[in-house]
């Protein structure tokens, strides 16, 4: 398991603020996330978050929770772990884990 997160350059701690990246802007959807990644959700109205199949919160409009995606399917191969976002809208972030690679540093 990574102890911090890369991009912030800090412990996996949100009170330290993370690099986010936004996934769902007032909208309802499936996305697919790395493991372990951080999750923010703002919730617009009943807001439902099931992680890996696993409902994870009912949310009430305005709501605003934290998430860990966790490992998912432990039988699968696949390295990122499911999110889905139902029932309302919501506003959804994701902690970068990667420090993306800078314009201009391809081949170096």
């Amino acid at each position: 398991m990574q102890l911090y997160n890369l991009p912030a350059r800090s412990e996996r701690n949100a009170e330290v603020g993370l690099v986010w990246g936004e996934k769902l802007t007032n909208n309802q959807g499936t996305f697919r996330v790395p493991k372990y990644s951080a999750i923010r959700v703002r919730a617009t109205g009943a807001t439902v978050v099931t992680i890996a199949g696993v409902l994870s919160a009912t949310m009430s409009t305005g709501e605003i929770m934290m998430f860990n995606a966790g490992t998912g399917d432990q039988n699968d191969k696949i390295p990122t772990v499911e999110v889905v976002i139902s029932g309302a809208a919501a506003f959804v972030q994701v902690g970068q884990e990667q420090v993306p690679r800078p314009p201009g540093l391809v081949g170096q």
